[in-house]
């Protein structure tokens, strides 16, 4: 597997940390840090500058780029205002971050839900951050139909590609060119409907209900509780 740290670099100082918000759109692709959700897949709205290590506890990183991160509003609310404070209760706990930890070192996804491959910053970030909630799951799954279906069709036209240059007849060769040709028009439509279905989706995500989500929040608030025992 290719590795899927991030990298990144410093900017020009600002003065004010709002101010970084297009240079952390694209050093994190235009996608949460914690849980990848792109924007298109929810919501430019619901996108905001986190903070690693918290205002709260560390106000001289306040406007430190390398401090901020791109997030979406959910992996922002569940992270609040954790540090893995030295002493503290979560001492050797780390929240995952793309740009220092490189994403199959901790995680491991089973079908469509994330698994923790280590515990002290993978499976303890998935609970934190609740990265098996409703909504991430169906956007994997989402994903992973997407994948399915455009490698379909590229192997369709890969197939076809093949039989055009064996081919002998010319009324044959033309036929097979006439396929290939509508095979890239179906392919492309099929990108652009995508796109279309993904706004929609992003309008119907925000309305559907997660009804596990405080069965989850209940066996999250249990799972920090142990960690401090």
């Amino acid at each position: 597997m290719q590795s899927s740290l991030l990298s990144r670099k410093q900017k020009a100082k600002k003065s004010n940390y709002q101010d970084y918000k297009q240079d952390l759109r694209d050093d994190f692709l235009y996608s949460c840090a914690y849980c990848t959700t792109a924007e298109i897949e929810l919501s430019a709205k619901r996108f905001e500058i986190e903070h690693y290590l918290p205002q709260k506890h560390f106000s001289h990183l306040r406007n430190q780029y390398l401090n901020l991160l791109w997030s979406c509003e959910d992996c922002n609310k569940n992270k609040d205002d954790f540090y893995p404070g030295l002493g503290g209760d979560f001492r050797g706990f780390s929240v995952f971050r793309p740009d220092r930890h490189k994403i199959e070192d901790h995680f491991l996804v089973e079908r469509d839900e994330i698994k923790g491959k280590t515990e002290k910053i993978g499976t303890f970030t998935i609970n934190l951050l609740r990265l098996n909630s409703k909504r991430l799951i169906d956007l994997r799954l989402r994903r992973r139909e997407k994948d399915e279906l455009e490698e379909s069709i590229a192997y369709g036209i890969r197939h076809l590609e093949v039989l055009f240059r064996q081919a002998g007849s010319k009324t044959h060769r033309s036929k097979l060119f006439q396929s290939i040709s509508q095979l890239k028009l179906l392919k492309t439509s099929y990108e652009d409907a995508l796109r279309q279905i993904a706004r929609q989706r992003c309008a119907a995500a925000e309305r559907d209900p997660d009804p596990a989500k405080s069965t989850q929040l209940r066996d999250r608030q249990k799972y920090l509780a142990s960690l401090k025992k």
